[in-house]
């Protein structure tokens, strides 16, 4: 009986030790993990990024972060932050022209990265209006996952604002459209994270602005150069 409860306070010690162990190791990545925020969460508010502009007929001013701290004939400085992407460009198109092509679920596939389908749940689609409601499947790394697309505000063919939901992100899209001429329109296309699930905030954490910029950037050049192409 002697051994037995001999063997059972050694079992109990090395249980306790490694429970120990076990938070000690917890408390460190938890320190860790709070360090990376304080450290992302300073650099974003450090970022600033000052682009030329280029001329009206490849013209390109992307603003990344909450909004545009600054903006001259030279160029624009702006704010960086993780939570915010937007771009501006001048597309040599009619209006009208831009806003049927950016909305018509046909064209998604086209230029939006990682798209696979589109299904249309509620509304008229002929109609569309404040409510209506769709689906987005995307595929990323050979896995799919859907976004719920909500129509917050609809003003054709000059603004629309769409609530995309997942369970791994929320976030607001505004889509502006300006007729600079009868042949050019300046689209503006912006998009904020409102709510990010626990995956995306480690995601965040390592992820790169500039790549999410790049990316950003890339999709809304081949959004214009499709458009382009397109005869009206």
């Amino acid at each position: 009986m002697r051994f037995a409860n001999l063997a059972r306070l050694k079992l109990c010690k090395a249980v306790v030790a490694l429970c120990w162990k076990l938070v000690v190791t917890i408390g460190s990545l938890s320190g860790l993990v709070k360090a990376r925020l304080v450290e992302q969460q300073t650099k974003s508010h450090r970022i600033r990024i000052s682009r030329r502009a280029l001329t009206d007929r490849s013209e390109v001013r992307v603003y990344i972060g909450l909004g545009i701290s600054e903006k001259t004939d030279a160029g624009t400085q702006i704010q960086a932050t993780m939570k915010s992407l937007s771009c501006e460009v001048t597309i040599n198109k009619p209006v009208q022209h831009v806003w049927d092509y950016v909305n018509n679920p046909g064209n998604l596939q086209l230029w939006l990265n990682d798209f696979v389908r589109y299904e249309h749940l509620t509304g008229d689609q002929q109609d569309p209006k404040a409510g209506d409601t769709s689906a987005h499947t995307y595929s990323q790394n050979g896995k799919e996952f859907t976004m719920k697309e909500t129509i917050t505000a609809i003003d054709p063919p000059h603004h629309i604002k769409l609530f995309m939901s997942s369970n791994w992100f929320d976030m607001n899209i505004v889509n502006t459209f300006e007729a600079v001429s009868d042949s050019k329109t300046r689209l503006f296309a912006g998009a904020d994270f409102v709510r990010l699930g626990w995956v995306m905030k480690i995601f965040m954490l390592f992820s790169s602005t500039a790549k999410m910029q790049a990316d950003h950037e890339r999709q809304i050049q081949t959004l214009k150069r499709l458009i382009e192409a397109q005869p009206v």
